[in-house]
């Protein structure tokens, strides 16, 4: 799944000695690659992914936005390169044409400045863990049967640290023996964080034990949980 990269020698001195010293060239040099951009929209990025479909190879490229209204053509499949500052509501309604006019949608996600797929819900019944996230940097994990929650919060409350989100799952897959995973998401959480929690859940528990993660509409969340908050 992962690609090689070609070598090739550096204009730029390697990080060492150097970049002790506080030689600006070096510490410029040691700084690792920016952030994927496709047009203007700053990729997400994901440990779990896949290839670009082959016939999506030639697919329209559609740019998700912040506060931008997104134009999706009529073609059987796009592409979309969603900003990670956009809302999940703001995608979620991208989506809802996409879906009026049964077509296909792949994802972009980057992974070492490179473009790949990303699967962003599988199709199960209901029934599974609830994985649950909130602003602030908040995510939690229950038994449907349970009223409590194990939760995980960022210091900063500025983002949900996919670890996090990894390590929850993977408790709780092991403990209660469900790889169905159930995600409720706001819909003013970033897609970066969208990302975060799909992606964390999805590669929870290695090779050896295949987890499905699916979006649930808000309904099937009546009320959210009181939950007990670790910091």
């Amino acid at each position: 799944m992962h690609r090689s990269s070609l070598m090739h020698r550096s204009l730029f001195p390697a990080c060492g000695p150097l970049a002790l010293l506080g030689v600006a060239l070096a510490l410029t040099a040691c700084k690792g690659p920016g952030p994927k951009k496709i047009g203007e929209a700053t990729l997400a990025h994901a440990k779990g992914f896949e290839p670009i479909p082959e016939v999506a190879k030639d697919a329209p490229v559609v740019e998700i936005i912040p506060d931008q209204p997104a134009t999706i053509p009529e073609a059987p499949i796009v592409k979309l390169a969603i900003d990670r500052d956009a809302t999940w509501g703001q995608v979620k309604a991208s989506l809802d044409i996409i879906e009026s006019r049964d077509q296909t949608a792949v994802f972009l996600v980057a992974k070492r400045r490179k473009v790949h797929a990303f699967r962003l819900s599988d199709e199960f019944e209901p029934g599974g863990l609830e994985v649950t996230a909130y602003d602030g940097g908040k995510v939690c994990v229950r038994k449907p049967d349970i009223p409590e929650a194990k939760c995980a919060q960022t210091g900063s409350g500025s983002y949900i640290d996919g670890s996090f989100t990894r390590q929850l799952v993977r408790e709780a897959v092991k403990g209660y023996q469900i790889s169905d995973i159930d995600v409720d998401l706001p819909a003013s959480l970033d897609w970066d964080d969208v990302v975060r929690v799909i992606d964390g859940a999805r590669t929870c528990c290695g090779d050896d034990v295949e987890v499905r993660v699916a979006i649930r509409p808000p309904e099937y969340f009546p009320e959210r949980v009181e939950v007990l908050v670790e910091e």
